[in-house]
């Protein structure tokens, strides 16, 4: 039996906003085991582009995938929903779906420095 691995996601979008995150966090119950959980969603201007402000949630859940699995899994989703590279240079994001934990490992070491994961964690 393969090991439940910790996991904390950072989905954002400026096009659908709720409707989108909610699509995604289904789409995300399947790699993610069951009793997952989600933070309240948060508006917030947009960093590093021009464009319409983000929704903004945290998932906290567990998934007994490997990093490269779930990686793949998560680049999938984004991908199935609509998001292509050409939209961020228009100021578009679809949903983008980050790792913040994987197994007790931290990655996009710079978004857990923003106030708005930082509140959103706590709630």
């Amino acid at each position: 039996m393969k090991k439940a691995k910790e996991v904390i996601l950072l989905l954002g979008s400026n096009v659908g906003q709720q409707s989108i995150i909610e699509k995604a966090k289904e789409q995300l119950g399947s790699i993610l085991l069951p009793g997952w959980t989600s933070s309240q969603l948060l508006m917030t201007a947009p960093v590093g582009i021009v464009g319409p402000d983000f929704a903004n949630e945290i998932l906290t859940g567990a998934t007994d995938q490997d990093y490269s699995s779930f990686l793949k899994a998560t680049k999938n989703i984004e991908r199935q929903m609509g998001r292509c590279p050409e939209d961020k240079a228009l100021g578009k994001i679809i949903i983008d779906i980050d790792i913040l934990l994987f197994d007790g490992m931290r990655y996009h070491e710079k978004d857990w420095e923003r106030d708005y994961v930082q509140a959103l964690m706590k709630k």
